[in-house]
């Protein structure tokens, strides 16, 4: 009986550090359910019912390129995670982000292509006739795909090196500018201030990761 309850208290104290340890991360992903939603409501709000079904259809697409996309950075997770060793030189770690960003480009041009090039027959072949301003947004999409396949690996790098406060500082910065930008952009813009207030302030995000990581980089 002693010994099960200090399994027990063992495994409480280690879930515990485990929480402290990632609390940052948990928060961040806290933050960001919100944000889809929220400019669901604000286009709602200042446009109409047939705006939110316009971007809800722009979204889907866009989400499901993304699952595949964040399938394929999932199998550099562990081979990232051996780049915050101390021991991993700084040749090392530039030569496999260099690899790894351009198969993480090449896993995002098939779905980039079709949005950005083919906007119109996707449109046609799949939607309604109502939904055919759709077109004119599916390009913004496929520019987001690939700021977000850069993206993906440039977070994984900062959180490899436990740089978790330079991850929350940019993450809670693309959120805002994400709340910010639909309330600005919505009421003038209606379905393009949608969509330009999920992708653009995220992209920025991603580059600004890039940047951070960049800058480790030469440490």
């Amino acid at each position: 009986s002693l010994n099960i309850n200090i399994a027990k208290c063992i495994s409480i104290s280690q879930i515990w550090d485990l929480y402290k340890g990632n609390f940052i991360i948990a928060l961040s992903c806290m933050i960001g359910v919100a944000f889809g939603p929220l400019i669901r409501i604000i286009l709602n709000q200042y446009v109409s019912e047939t705006a939110v079904g316009i971007y809800s259809a722009g979204l889907q697409i866009f989400l499901m390129s993304n699952f595949i996309i964040s399938q394929i950075g999932r199998v550099g997770n562990p081979l990232m995670a051996e780049l915050g060793k101390p021991n991993v030189t700084v040749e090392k770690k530039k030569k496999f982000l260099k690899k790894y960003l351009l198969i993480m480009l090449i896993g995002a041009l098939p779905f980039v292509v079709p949005l950005l090039f083919f906007s119109s027959a996707i449109t046609n072949a799949f939607f309604t006739e109502e939904y055919m301003e759709l077109a004119l947004y599916l390009p913004y999409f496929a520019i987001y795909i690939l700021a977000l396949a850069i993206g993906i690996v440039y977070t994984q790098f900062l959180l490899s090196i436990r740089k978790d406060k330079a991850y929350f500082i940019i993450y809670t910065l693309g959120a805002a500018l994400t709340v910010v930008s639909g309330l600005v952009l919505i009421p003038t813009y209606g379905v393009l201030g949608g969509v330009l207030s999920l992708c653009l302030p995220h992209s920025v995000a991603c580059i600004a990761y890039c940047v951070t990581s960049l800058k480790y980089l030469r440490k």
